[in-house]
């Protein structure tokens, strides 16, 4: 089925795509909370990818047809915070705090997660032998990375020390220009 093939290929993408975001985060952020803020962090991400699609935004509001009320919009915004701000967040901290693969295999927990929600109102497409087999090894190898002992979660007194340059998010809430140049008016 050429669906199916066009779905997978999607699915890898994203994959890839927030396997990437992840370790950036990452490297951009280091363990030392003291030299950055999360919050500023969010606030870049959601500036950067505002701009590029608020041209989209505002084609789709007067030139496609719908009916636009103040229950739609309320249902974005709630959309929007809890299905972006908050998991972001979420995976954002827990990449700092573990590393990125633990938090990337924590997003695999979708799978158990999605199987459980099927198999409560659609038991019918759900119930197999390999899906159930998939949804426990899932959760298997989330426990087993998350145990395995990485050193993402502790930072070395002396790696404290060192690391004292400032990363995306700086104690002083500007943003550091080591790796990005930024005008004038953004870079307070």
């Amino acid at each position: 089925n050429a669906d199916a093939i066009y779905g997978d290929l999607f699915a890898l993408a994203a994959a890839v795509s927030y396997g990437i975001y992840t370790v950036q985060v990452r490297l951009f952020c280091p363990q030392n909370e003291d030299l950055y803020k999360m919050q500023l962090l969010m606030g870049y991400i959601g500036l950067v990818v505002m701009v590029p699609c608020l041209p989209f935004a505002t084609y789709m509001i007067y030139n496609v047809r719908h009916d636009f009320t103040l229950a739609i919009l309320g249902c974005i915004v709630l959309k929007g915070l809890l299905d972006f701000v908050l998991t972001d967040y979420f995976l954002f901290r827990s990449v700092v705090l573990t590393s990125a693969t633990t938090a990337t295999v924590g997003l695999g927990l979708t799978i158990p997660m999605a199987f459980v929600a099927d198999l409560i109102f659609s038991p019918e497409y759900v119930i197999s032998v390999y899906s159930v087999i998939g949804a426990v090894a899932v959760g298997f190898g989330f426990i087993s990375v998350s145990l395995s002992g990485n050193d993402g979660g502790e930072v070395k007194q002396e790696e404290k020390e060192e690391n004292t340059e400032p990363s995306v998010c700086s104690q002083d809430g500007a943003l550091a220009t080591n790796f990005v140049v930024l005008p004038g008016w953004a870079q307070t």
